[in-house]
């Protein structure tokens, strides 16, 4: 059963959480896994009906501009006081058509009178101008006492009356705007402005997490286009006057890549690990992996330090620690839970339980990995205990689990190439200890280091 067929049997076992936001592993994976199928097939709208809004610091506009882009402002019936009309004419393909843009105006926003949208009087057209291969228009108006905007798109050759919206009017700010138009991301600011995009992150030889270099984009009228189905987990940049005025993270991921953890051959990895590794859990915790930092298959080297049951009476669960190294030579330390139905075949949960970044460099085979894993109810997420998992290094006898001040709280013996045990409260650390109760190595609990860049 390949990933996707396994998924999909499992996401009718949780029909009953579709509403909810994807929280862990086996989510993620699902969002990130399907979304690459839709490109592999060819449904490559990233995000057509989503208009990405970035909030800027208030500018003076000036009071000049009619609703195509002439100069003229109203005191007409129905336009709120305190509206000043936009100051840029309409830019884009279009741009100089004054029929077409005149028509965008015009335009029902709704075929309710209740969203009918702003008065025609205060609108505005920002952009007008084939995209990817179709026409793509922004139009504004001012209600309720700011911009509202609304997307506008169709096959190149149709009239502006038989444009479709691509999703809901919604408020925004038009000194900089974004769009998702199949492949293309378009990116919209004021002329003069710098529009950079780091186009994916790093992982960088310390551990850190990077941006990739930025490139420029921008036209001299602010005007910005992209590949779309280049970027990862990428960041926009927009300077204006000097100042930074947008600094923003898009989380994009392996979904713009070819290849899945499907593909990848994990024999070896498999082979050289210690307890009973999960194949199947194994590739869907490197596929979130890859979802998260935008990595192809062929960028990483994954290794398996352990896996094996660590169930308690309440659930039966599996674990693995999972090693990939990066580009850069960093490595990432993943540690990962999932509970199985009865047939033992179909994974319906799996969460993490910690990960770690590690410089170039690292020792892997030589680390101590200590994480607790949670376990929970595939029903209702209520709480079924805790359980603590200790790799460690060879030459392991023993392990001191150990509080916040290092004061010990029990001493377990090690009779395996792991420890699975209950997790003790106030858990902290553990101490590695040889045959002779000298001290090996200690670290401290697996914590959850952030794989893509902060917002």
């Amino acid at each position: 059963m390949d990933i996707e067929t396994r998924l999909r049997h499992d996401l009718a076992h949780r029909a009953g959480d579709i509403s909810a936001a994807p929280t862990d592993l086996h989510e993620q994976v699902l969002a990130g896994h399907h979304t690459q199928r839709r490109h592999q097939m060819g449904l490559v709208a990233l995000a057509a009906a989503l208009v990405a809004i970035v909030a800027l610091v208030p500018l003076t506009v000036g009071s000049n501009g009619p609703s195509v882009g002439g100069p003229a402002a109203t005191t007409a019936p129905g336009v709120e006081a305190g509206y000043v009309p936009w100051d840029l004419a309409p830019r884009g393909t279009l741009a100089g058509d004054a029929a077409y843009l005149q028509a965008l105006v015009q335009k029902p926003w709704s075929s309710l009178p209740e969203y009918a949208g702003p008065p025609v009087e205060t609108r505005h057209v920002v952009f007008a101008g084939e995209i990817g291969g179709e026409v793509e228009a922004l139009v504004i108006g001012w209600q309720d006492g700011g911009w509202q905007g609304i997307w506008w798109a169709g096959p190149a050759d149709v009239a502006a009356a038989d444009l479709a919206a691509t999703g809901d009017a919604m408020p925004l700010d038009p000194d900089f705007v974004q769009q998702y138009t199949g492949r293309v991301l378009l990116m919209i600011g004021r002329p003069g402005d710098t529009i950079e995009i780091s186009p994916r992150q790093d992982i960088a030889a310390d551990g850190s997490i990077v941006p990739a270099p930025f490139i420029p984009v921008a036209d001299a009228t602010g005007v910005g286009t992209v590949d779309a189905a280049a970027l990862g987990t990428a960041r926009i940049r927009v300077t204006r006057d000097g100042q930074v005025v947008v600094d923003q993270v898009l989380h994009g991921g392996q979904e713009t890549r070819e290849g899945t953890a499907d593909q990848l051959d994990l024999s070896a990895a498999l082979g050289a690990a210690a307890g009973e590794p999960e194949e199947p859990m194994v590739r869907l915790m490197v596929q979130s992996f890859l979802n998260q930092t935008g990595l192809g298959i062929d960028e990483v080297t994954v290794g398996v330090r352990w896996g094996g049951p660590i169930g308690n009476r309440n659930l039966a669960a599996t674990s693995a620690v999972v090693t990939i190294g990066v580009p850069s030579g960093a490595t990432v330390v993943l540690g990962g839970v999932g509970s199985e139905q009865t047939n033992g075949d179909t994974w319906i949960a799996i969460a993490p339980c910690g990960q770690v970044v590690l410089p170039a460099g690292t020792d892997v085979d030589a680390l101590l990995v200590a994480m607790r894993c949670d376990l929970t109810s595939s029903k209702d997420g209520a709480g079924l205990g805790s359980q603590v998992v200790v790799v460690p290094p060879a030459g392991t006898a023993s392990l001191q689990l150990t509080g916040a001040s290092g004061g010990v709280l029990d001493t377990r013996e090690l009779t395996g190439p792991a420890y699975v045990g209950a997790a003790p409260d106030g858990l902290a650390g553990v101490t590695a200890l040889d045959a002779t109760g000298g001290v090996l190595t200690e670290a401290p609990m697996l914590g959850m280091a952030d794989l893509q860049l902060a917002d």
